[in-house]
């Protein structure tokens, strides 16, 4: 999977919260993320996003509560 680039915010969560919120609540996105998220990884907003009545969020992975993103060690996949 291609990544998107990493951000101080993102560092300080995954070494912080340890991805907490990641096992527990989707992460809502906008119209916007949708779209800059696909276009970056080369794949269909249906493949990781849900629409609830026009608000996005990320599925959670197959048999698991967790994040679509989130891998099993606890990474958000999608960054480096």
């Amino acid at each position: 999977m291609k990544q998107l680039t990493s951000s101080k915010s993102t560092q300080i969560c995954r070494d912080t919260c340890k991805s907490k919120c990641c096992k527990s609540t989707p992460p809502a996105l906008t119209s916007e993320d949708l779209t800059r998220i696909s276009n970056a990884l080369g794949i269909k907003k249906e493949e990781f996003a849900n629409n609830k009545n026009n608000y996005f969020f990320v599925k959670k992975r197959e048999n698991s509560n967790d994040c679509y993103f989130l891998s099993d060690e606890g990474q958000y996949k999608i960054y480096n």
